[in-house]
């Protein structure tokens, strides 16, 4: 059995967000969200935080 730790998970999740965020980019943000059974407020959310990221570290 393996046991996920809070790590991992948050590791897993940010896979995930970067995923749907490159899907987002090339389909927006409905298509996503349908294409991936997802509520598209959240990717819309995932959508923020991802482009807000990218430019704190470019800019750091």
């Amino acid at each position: 059995m393996v046991v996920k730790t809070a790590k991992s998970t948050r590791h897993e999740q940010a896979k995930l967000a970067a995923k749907y965020y490159a899907y987002a980019r090339l389909n927006g943000r409905n298509e996503t969200a349908r294409h991936f059974q997802l509520n598209s407020s959240m990717v819309g959310r995932w959508i923020k935080v991802s482009e807000t990221w990218i430019k704190e570290t470019n800019t750091g």
